[in-house]
């Protein structure tokens, strides 16, 4: 019979189990006590961070391997998160959100769950009820398969500033993937583009139209499947050209911008 044997420390929930200790919780709440997770965290401090935990707990870093990694951002907005991810945010390469509403009973949230990853979108402020509107938006790693290219396996490997950019690309890349669009009346747009317009804005349009392979003899081989597949890629290029069209995109690319923007300066390297 394995012996089990659990404690707290801070925000952290440390599981003995026979030989080896497994921990769970935020490095970010972590740093700020075990409190909250909604201010900047930067690279200089995550350093500290994992310098301090191993020094408490007595782990070395280089022999703590990650079973699973949470990497995210958090801007400042000057539009509603919860209105802007109610009514703007569409699906991710196809799926509507397996979840969306209150995270633990404060902030909106949408959630996109898939094989290997979570990908999460929530108002950050709204959870910890502050004044301020931020917007958070991360990942969640369910096998480290998934960020097998960054070359992060331990502890250590989070204060290797090369391989938190290549989490940062991935990040990003992410986002770039989620549908966006701004919402208008329906007489601005052209009666030629409307139907496009209003399937294209709803989720379930998308995760209709999107084929799974595994519902397919031979999987992605299949004739059918391929070609219920190109269907949708080219209405999904056809929306996106909308979307453009009409000017639509300009919060998505507002965020972006912010998003690489606060990124860059977490992840730079301060002489002091």
């Amino acid at each position: 019979m394995r012996f089990y044997e659990t404690a707290k420390h801070k925000n952290l929930t440390i599981i003995r189990k026979g030989d080896y200790i497994v921990l769970e919780g935020s490095l970010h709440k972590y740093h700020n006590d075990g409190q909250h997770n909604h201010n900047d965290f930067d690279y200089s401090m995550l350093i500290q961070t994992v310098d301090n935990l191993c020094q408490e707990i007595q782990i070395k870093s280089d022999e703590s391997y990650l079973q699973n990694l949470e990497f995210g951002i958090n801007i400042k907005v000057d539009f509603d998160p919860t209105d802007f991810l109610k009514n703007q945010v569409i699906c991710y390469k196809g799926q509507k959100p397996t979840y969306s509403g209150p995270r633990n009973g404060k902030g909106y949230l949408l959630e996109f769950e898939q094989y290997n990853y979570i990908v999460k979108l929530y108002d950050k402020g709204g959870q910890y009820d502050l004044d301020e509107k931020i917007l958070r938006f991360e990942f969640k790693t369910k096998k480290m398969v998934f960020i097998k290219n960054s070359g992060i396996k331990i502890l250590a490997d989070l204060k290797n500033l090369s391989r938190l950019k290549i989490l940062r690309d991935i990040l990003l890349n992410i986002f770039d993937d989620i549908l966006i669009c701004e919402h208008v009346q329906n007489e601005i747009i052209s009666e030629h583009d409307r139907e496009l317009y209003l399937n294209g804005i709803n989720s379930t349009y998308w995760s209709s139209l999107l084929p799974d392979s595994k519902t397919f003899q031979n999987g992605s081989k299949n004739q059918q499947y391929r070609a219920a597949s190109k269907k949708y890629y080219k209405s999904l290029k056809q929306f996106k050209s909308l979307i453009s069209k009409y000017n639509l995109d300009i919060t998505k690319k507002t965020i972006q911008q912010e998003f690489e923007n606060k990124s860059a300066r977490l992840l730079s390297v301060h002489d002091d």
